[in-house]
């Protein structure tokens, strides 16, 4: 049986967002046809052990005594992964029946895709029944679940992400290295999953890491500056 890392990055001092982690978690723990192994970055510092937070026994769970800082949060969770599949998760999401397995199939062929989100994928009529090559953030590229093959994670990002990228235009970054260095991305129609804790606009981004100076574009560049330029100076040498 195939296995898949599950990287998440957690809080669970913020009750809301417990709750919303356990949903996430047990809708892991319920995935038939593949293995599942949860790793859950932790940032909150009063954090004693997975009982305290009913939590299951077979997650790990590391900690992060530290500014949130989101790349690196999820390279300290790539630490302890060894799964040829890798998923990188947010911890409000909710996965159906059969998610992984569809995505591991779909990572035989793909380099890195993004689960069929509900109110994302459904939003922009993707084909429920293959995966579709797309490179859209939040339709097809969801910043908020990607899933690549342990080979795409070495030969496009070196084994870890940039950590000059706190948050802002993360995903951006992540998804332009890919269309740089030319990994496929796509959306597993049959692989379904659906983000809880919406906020914004699902509709809104570039399709492109070469669209700089698009509305996107404009809006965090006056809204996250820093993060912003930073993007602007790495991607408009390429």
């Amino acid at each position: 049986m195939k296995k898949i890392d599950i990287i998440i990055l957690s809080n669970t001092a913020d009750e809301k967002y417990h709750n919303l982690l356990s949903i996430t978690v047990n809708s892991i723990k319920s995935q038939t046809n593949i293995e599942t192994n949860i790793i859950l970055v932790e940032t909150n510092k009063e954090y004693k052990s997975k009982e305290q937070y009913n939590l299951p026994i077979d997650i790990l769970v590391v900690p992060a005594d530290e500014k949130f800082h989101f790349n690196k949060f999820l390279n300290y969770g790539l630490e302890h992964s060894t799964a040829d599949y890798i998923c990188f998760s947010n911890n409000d999401v909710r996965y159906f029946e059969n998610c992984f397995y569809e995505i591991v199939q779909a990572l035989q062929t793909f380099d890195s895709v993004s689960p069929y989100g509900i109110g994302y994928s459904s939003h922009h009529k993707f084909d429920q029944n293959i995966t579709t090559e797309n490179y859209h953030i939040n339709k097809g590229f969801l910043g908020w679940c990607y899933c690549f093959t342990r080979k795409t994670m070495n030969e496009c990002f070196g084994g870890k992400f940039d950590e000059r990228f706190a948050f802002y235009r993360q995903d951006l970054d992540v998804l332009a290295e890919m269309q740089h260095k030319k990994f496929k991305h796509g959306v597993v129609g049959p692989a379904k999953a659906e983000h809880l804790n919406i906020e914004g606009n699902c509709g809104r981004g570039a399709n492109s890491y070469k669209l700089l100076g698009s509305v996107e574009d404009i809006y965090f560049y006056t809204e996250h500056p820093e993060q912003s330029r930073l993007y602007r100076e790495k991607w408009n040498k390429k």
